[in-house]
Order: C-alpha cells, then sequence, then structure tokens
C-alpha cells in the first residue's frame, strides 16, 4: 500500500481544497485577532501615558482611521456648558487636511448646537448621537434623509470631495456621561482604495475604542481639574494672608514670580556654574508651587507683628497714648506753674513771679523738645544710636505724681520698644515673626504631596536659611541648602528690599537694593553664583520695570548680555590690550586695570552695576607674597564682592610661590587657581581660561594675537621732550576736539576718559598740565584732582598746574575747586584761543617749536 501524503489535509482532491481554504482562512482570521489585540493594547498604553490632551485628542482620531482605513475623522467635545459641541480634532487625507491638535491650525467651523429654539438639535448627526447616545453607520450620506447633510455637500460641491459612507459614535465617561461625538468618513478597500460602507465589525471595534478614548480624556480632564483646584487653593492661601495683610500678599505673588523667572534663567545658560544645571518641568513646577507658599506659616503671626509699622504699635499704635501722657503732664506741670505764680503774686512778689515765668518758658521748651524726641523715636527711619538711646532713656525714667501716686514718664515697655535700634520689632517679637518658617514646614509636612512635588514644604520653608549657618529656622550651612532654596531667598529678599507698600519703610531705591545684596553675597549670606546671574542677565531688570516706580530705578536697566568676564590686571606701564584683545576675540568680556588699586577700583564700580568677574588674570608680582599681601589677599576676601577664580601671571622661571614654589600651597588656600607665563601660549591661555569659567573652548585662535608681545613695556606718553599735557574728561567728542586743538603746538597730549585712568597715568609719568573735567562718572574731577595732589605731596613731587574744565559756574564753585587743589578753569564750549591762551600763561613754550 502506498505511503500517505501528510501533506495533505484529505485525499479526496476537493475535500483537501476546501479544507486548506478553511484553514488559511482560520490562520488569516487569528492574525487580524493578534494584530488587532495588540493594536488595543498598544494604543491603550499610548493613550494612558499621554498627558498632553492636545496629543491624546489627536491620537484618537488617527487610531480610529487606522482601525477601520476611513480617509477622514472628525472629533467633537461637549463645550463646558453643555450645549454645543465643538470642533477639536479635522482629519482628511485626500485634502490633505489636518486641523486642531498639534497641527497649529485653528479649526474656525462654528460649534454644533445641540439645541434649536428651545428643542433638541435631531437634524445634524453628531448632535444627534450626542443627545441619543445612539450609533448611526449610514452608508451613503447622499442617499440619506434622516439627517440634514447639507453641511458635507457643500463641502463636496466645493472641493471635489465625494462624501460617502459616515459612522458615528459617542464617547461616554465613567458616569455614563456623554462627553463627545467621534466621526469617521469613506471607508476605503484597502484592495482597490475604493469608497465602502462601515461594517459591523468596524462599529464593534471603534465602540470599544471610543469608551478607551473617553476614559483616557477624562483621566486627563479630572488630572487638569485637580491641578487647576490645586494652583487655585495655593492662590486663596495668598488671597487669605492678603486679607490678613495686603503686605504679605503682594509680596506672595511677587516672590512667585520672579523665583520662577530665575529658574528660567538657570535653565538657558549653558556656561558658568549653571551650564549643568537643568530644571524639568516637574521640578520648575515643584519650585513654584514651593515660592507661592512659602509665607503660609504666617497665617498663625499676629496681624500686629507683620505689619507692625512703629515701634509702640500693638493693635494700634501706643505712640497716641504716649503724646496724651506728655500733654497731660504738660497741663501738671503748667497747673503747678500757675499756683506758685499766684503765690507769689499774692504775697506782692511781682519780681519772683516774673523770674518763675521765665524759667517755666524754658522749662517747657525743654519739655516740649523732649516730648518731640520721644515722639521721633517711634518712627523706624532713624537709626537709635547709643547718644539717643542713652537721651530717651533718661526722659522715660522722669517721673510725675498724679492723685499721690509716682508714675514714670514712660513705662518699661515703652522704653524696650522705643529703644529698638533698627527696624520697629523687638527680638521677641522678631522670634515670632521668624516662627513663620518653622511653622511653614510644619503645615506644608501635613499635607499629602504628590512625588514630583515631594520637597515643596523643604524648599519653601528653607527661604530664610543663610549659607554661612546664620539663618532662620535650622540655621542649615551651605552644603544643606538647596539650590531651590537659594533662588527662592534672592527672590525673598529683593522683593522686600524694594516693595512699595511696606508700612514700616519707604520704597528703596534700585542702587541700595544691590548695594545691599552685594554686601550679603559678599558675608555669605546668599549663593554668590544666583546673585551675579540675576543682576546680569535682565531678570532683576525685567522686574524692576514692571514692578518697580520710576524714582525707584537709579540704575541703566539696559540688560547687558550674560556673558563670562575677565578682569585682567597688569602692573604701570605693562599694556594688557593685546591679551585683553585675545580673550574677546574668543566671545569674552575683558576689562583691563594696570595697578592693585586700579583692579580694586574697577571691581567696586562694576560691584555698583550688579556686575562680576569669572576670573581676575593677575600679573604675580601685584598679588604679594603667598597670596597674604596685596591684590592676591584682597580677591581672597572677597574684595567689592569678587567670586571668582585667580590666575598668576608669572615672569619666566618663577612658580607660584614666588621662584620656590614653596607658597603654592598658601597661594592655592588664598584662591590662586592657576599660574600661567607672563607670556603665555595661546592655546594654554584659552584652555586655562574656559576650563575655570566652565564653557567649552571656541575653535581656533584669536587671529593677530601675539601674546608675547602683551606685556612689553609701553610707554605712558611721548618723550620727545616737549611739555606734556593729561586731558581727562568723559567725553569723547571733547577730547577729540582738544587733542585737534592741540596739533602743531608746542606741546604733546596723552588724554584719559574717567578718574581712574588719570590717576594710573598721571602716576605714571611727569606730566607738566593737567586739563580735567569737574563732572564726571565714578570718581568726579574734585576727587581726582585732590588724589593728585595728595600724591604729590606723598612722593615730594613738583606740583602742576591743574585747570577745571567746566560748562557752568555756580556759587560756591569757585571754593570748592581750589580746596581740591584746581588753579585755574576754563569754561566749555572751549575756543582754541582761550585754551591755548591759558596753557601759555602756564607753561612757556620751548623757542623755536612750532604752533
Amino acid at each position: 500500500m502506498a505511503e500517505r501524503n501528510t501533506g495533505r489535509l484529505a485525499d479526496d482532491l476537493l475535500l483537501d481544497r476546501i479544507l486548506s481554504t478553511v484553514v488559511d482562512e482560520v490562520k488569516r482570521y487569528a492574525a487580524f485577532q493578534r494584530y488587532h489585540l495588540s493594536k488595543y493594547a498598544e494604543i491603550g498604553m499610548s493613550m494612558s501615558g499621554e498627558d498632553d490632551i492636545a496629543k491624546l485628542l489627536e491620537m484618537i482620531v488617527f487610531e480610529a482611521r487606522e482601525i477601520t482605513t476611513a480617509d477622514a475623522g472628525t472629533l467633537y467635545m461637549v463645550n463646558d456648558s453643555g450645549t454645543a459641541l465643538d470642533f477639536v480634532i479635522l482629519q482628511n487625507d485626500t485634502m490633505d487636511t489636518r486641523m486642531g491638535g498639534t497641527s497649529g491650525k485653528e479649526i474656525t467651523l462654528p460649534p454644533v448646537p445641540l439645541s434649536v429654539d428651545g428643542r433638541e438639535n435631531h437634524g445634524n448627526v453628531s448632535s444627534h448621537v450626542a443627545i441619543t447616545g445612539e450609533i448611526v453607520n449610514i452608508h451613503d450620506v447622499y442617499e440619506s434623509d434622516e439627517f440634514d447633510f447639507t453641511g458635507p455637500r457643500k463641502y463636496d460641491q466645493a472641493t471635489g470631495y465625494r462624501s460617502k459612507s459616515m459612522m458615528v459614535i459617542p464617547m461616554r465617561n465613567h458616569e455614563n456621561d456623554i462627553i463627545g461625538v467621534l466621526q469617521l468618513l469613506n471607508a476605503l478597500d484597502q484592495d482597490t482604495g475604493e469608497t465602502i460602507p462601515f461594517s459591523d465589525e468596524d462599529v464593534g471595534l471603534i465602540t470599544a475604542l471610543a469608551s478607551q478614548a473617553a476614559v483616557a480624556i477624562t483621566k486627563n480632564v479630572l488630572i487638569q481639574d485637580l491641578l487647576d483646584l490645586f494652583n487655585a487653593f495655593i492662590k486663596s492661601i495668598a488671597t487669605a494672608i492678603e486679607e490678613k495683610s495686603k503686605y504679605t500678599g503682594g509680596h506672595i505673588e511677587r516672590v512667585a514670580t520672579l523665583t520662577v523667572d530665575i529658574a528660567k534663567k538657570i535653565n538657558e545658560v549653558d556656561f558658568g556654574p549653571f551650564k549643568d544645571t537643568h530644571f524639568s518641568d516637574d521640578e520648575m513646577e515643584e519650585l513654584r508651587v514651593a515660592a507661592w507658599l512659602h509665607d503660609i506659616g504666617k497665617i498663625t503671626t499676629p496681624e500686629f507683628v507683620v505689619d507692625k509699622a512703629n515701634k509702640l504699635e500693638t493693635i494700634f499704635d501706643r505712640v497716641h497714648l504716649v503724646d496724651l501722657r506728655f500733654d497731660h503732664i504738660l497741663a501738671l506741670k503748667e497747673n503747678e506753674h500757675l499756683r506758685r505764680k499766684n503765690r507769689l503774686l499774692a504775697k506782692g512778689d511781682a519780681a519772683g513771679a516774673r523770674a518763675l515765668e521765665e524759667n517755666w518758658k524754658k522749662a517747657r521748651e525743654k519739655f516740649l523738645a523732649d516730648k518731640a524726641f520721644v515722639l521721633s523715636c517711634n518712627h523706624p527711619g532713624e537709626f537709635m544710636a547709643d547718644e539717643r538711646i542713652a537721651r530717651l532713656t533718661k526722659i522715660g525714667a522722669r517721673t510725675y505724681v498724679e492723685r499721690g501716686e509716682k508714675r514714670p514718664y514712660l513705662t518699661e515697655d515703652e522704653i524696650r520698644n522705643l529703644c529698638i535700634r533698627k527696624g520697629t520689632l523687638t527680638d521677641e517679637e522678631r522670634k515670632v515673626i521668624e516662627n513663620h518658617a518653622t511653622m511653614t514646614h510644619k503645615i506644608l509636612q501635613e499635607l499629602p504631596f504628590p512625588k514630583k512635588l515631594s520637597s515643596v514644604p523643604d524648599y519653601a520653608a528653607a527661604h530664610h536659611e543663610k549659607l554661612d549657618g546664620t539663618g532662620y529656622p535650622n540655621r542649615l550651612k551651605a552644603e544643606d541648602i538647596s539650590t531651590q532654596a537659594r533662588i527662592m531667598a534672592v527672590a525673598d529678599i529683593f522683593e522686600a528690599l524694594t516693595a512699595q507698600d511696606r508700612p514700616y519703610k519707604k520704597p528703596m531705591p534700585l542702587s541700595m537694593a544691590v548695594k545691599i545684596l552685594g554686601f550679603m553675597k559678599k558675608d555669605n549670606h546668599i549663593d554668590a553664583d544666583i546673585h551675579d546671574l540675576f543682576l546680569q542677565s535682565g531678570v532683576m531688570q525685567d522686574y524692576a520695570g514692571k514692578y518697580l516706580n520710576a524714582a525707584q530705578i537709579d540704575l541703566d536697566l539696559a540688560v547687558r548680555p550674560l556673558e563670562p568676564r575677565v578682569l585682567v590686571v597688569t602692573p604701570p606701564g605693562r599694556d594688557g590690550a593685546d591679551l585683553c584683545a585675545a580673550l574677546e576675540g574668543w566671545g569674552l568680556r575683558a576689562v583691563a586695570a594696570q595697578s592693585a588699586s586700579h583692579a580694586l577700583a574697577v571691581l567696586q564700580e562694576d560691584a555698583g552695576r550688579g556686575l562680576g568677574f569669572g576670573v581676575a588674570l593677575v600679573a604675580r608680582d601685584l598679588l604679594g607674597r603667598g597670596g597674604r599681601n596685596g591684590l592676591g589677599a584682597e580677591l581672597a576676601r572677597g574684595a567689592s564682592g569678587f567670586a571668582g577664580k585667580v590666575v598668576a601671571l608669572a615672569e619666566a622661571g618663577c612658580a607660584l610661590g614666588d621662584g620656590a614654589g614653596a607658597d603654592a600651597g598658601a597661594d592655592a588656600g588664598a584662591g590662586i587657581a592657576a599660574t600661567l607665563p607672563m607670556r603665555p601660549a595661546a592655546q594654554e591661555l584659552k584652555d586655562t581660561i574656559f576650563g575655570l569659567l566652565g564653557r567649552t573652548p571656541p575653535e581656533g585662535d584669536f587671529e593677530g594675537l601675539d601674546l608675547a608681545a602683551a606685556f612689553e613695556e609701553h610707554e605712558v606718553a611721548p618723550s620727545d621732550g616737549r611739555p606734556l599735557v593729561l586731558l581727562v574728561d568723559d567725553s569723547v567728542n571733547t577730547r577729540m576736539l582738544l587733542s585737534y586743538y592741540f596739533k602743531n603746538t608746542p606741546y604733546a597730549v596723552v588724554t584719559a576718559e574717567n578718574g581712574l585712568q588719570a590717576l594710573e597715568k598721571f602716576g605714571a609719568a611727569a606730566f607738566d598740565l593737567v586739563l580735567m573735567d569737574v563732572e564726571m562718572p565714578g570718581m568726579d574731577g574734585y576727587q581726582v584732582a585732590a588724589a593728585m595732589r595728595a600724591w604729590e605731596a606723598e612722593q615730594g613731587a613738583e606740583r602742576h598746574p591743574l585747570v577745571a574744565l567746566t560748562a557752568h559756574s555756580y556759587k560756591g564753585d569757585d571754593e570748592r575747586r581750589s580746596a581740591a587743589g584746581y588753579d585755574a578753569v576754563l569754561t566749555k564750549p572751549l575756543r582754541k584761543a582761550d585754551l591755548m591762551a591759558m596753557v601759555d600763561s602756564l607753561l612757556a613754550p620751548k623757542e623755536g617749536a612750532p604752533r
């Protein structure tokens, strides 16, 4: 018997063919089901994990079209009032249309009303499905008279499209409410591309998808509703605090705004200390919430302490009681005086009565002066020095008698409050205020914050901590204070300094606020890097323009680029221009100084403008041995807020420790981070500077760089034997004009554009005459003239003529110029004849010299 062919399902060929067809169909069906199961699993995971509602809605329409091979799809959502369906997604492959969602194209079609003239709108198929919850499956909309398809027909007429098969499915949430309608148009045959009706199987699949989509949408809406509720709750807390103290309420909003702005700016920078710091969206939200809640503990703080405007204020200002008491004491004294006077007059002692009256007038004047002084002590504007406290205590200790009882002018509590040296709070009241930070943490710790907001209590409660460990409530050290808390500390302090709505102080000028922040940076109370970024990046300027009044803004608000700045310090007579040019060519900002004193003056001036330096490149002989003396010691102590790195430039063969290298450790301890030759190689210089700044060095070298000559000796002025004139004026036009006047004269001219430059050049060359503007930014001409005269006296140098240049001359100016050391004055605008006549009178020209 022949062996049976196992590849066949039956011996009978016809039966085998039938069975094979059945098997193929079963396999195809199984594959189809596996595909859809995996597709649904994929769709379910995608929808459940999608937080962006626009992407989610777009995904729903796309996946529904994929499953049913639909050419087009529309998603409607019931509006908030439940009166209409809003178009939210429109997709059509044939017409290449994508609207709504992430497309960036707004849907301008009007909403579909759910009622018309007070009756349910069953004319539109989408509104009918939304009202009834029924599924509608139409094979050809042109042949249907059940619904109004005027809209699709007009669209087809205008575009040439042919709307045919349509399926409309309601979307229900977990509460069985219809939240939207999914509409699919024109199912396509995968083999022929022809439009076919949607099958009952398609209806089942899309019904399941619509249900799943509704759950995902509802989840997102509920999450957003919870977030909105949470944010509203946060702001309601701020409102509650504002109702308790309107000053604190405004403070909360401004601090929250400023905190987030600083954090955003940190995210933007890609160099320096924050190049590796980036806050995620969740971390930004966590910081924002913490900032809004940072003063929630003040809910427990008594209002009269929070808003204490004057020293005697509690529920009311007790100074009025003191005022009445002093008036009462004066009345008692006056009554006693009148009784004594009447007794003298009754005895006929007119002379005694007159003498008594004179004494009373003096005593009364003194009493009123003492009263005015006591009342003035109630205001926090004037610092209570020891002599004021002694006078107040003496006055308060005086007594008067009323109804046989001896009473003091001021009670112990009144004296204690009036003797507050600064501000309005006693030590006990300050502790009450400081307790708000503890209460903030205690209150927030009780709230079940989600994981991504878990640090809110810690950030919010730490905004009064200081890096040196002297802050409150926990006296945290720098290593224990988060970057977020440090940001909030700067925002909190700056807002408090510049706020206009505090009852106990006047709005502080911007320059003073910047100066105080600088002190706090120097004292290691606030983060130096955040301080620098805040002042230099434009955040402060934006805040000042929005929240400060015009009278407070006494600084230039022009935003300077947040660029790495390098201070280049060379000895007098050595020019660092080439080195500065190299740094500028690499995209850095270089500022040159000649001598240690010049460098310190530059640091102080820039600190006043809120600027700082990341690196100081300093000639080794100016640093001092081991960094213990000279400029090195000043920089190590944070002179004028300097918080950068120091690079020492050493002569050939000179190590950091003055040649032997013995002080290298001391130099490193003093903050000297690196050493370079006085004439460094370009690549070595670039790698060192950018490494210390935390930036990636740019490609290529600066064209034309000749560092070998960067520190060569340069003459400060011509040495051809002509009388030498130093011209000092901050106006480039004045310097240009006067330099032109001096051409072809027997005089050589050197110019300086400010007082600091003038002093450096004056000490480096023997000038025969100085012409100097008296009104210059920074050091004015009076200060510079006095310094020049002091230098001449110290050096035993000859006194050279000084001529003041001024645009005006008021009463008293002559005496002021003379006191500063000027010998003469020229009034602008200057004529050449007047200028040369003055110069000739002070300097005799050499014979034969050209004019």
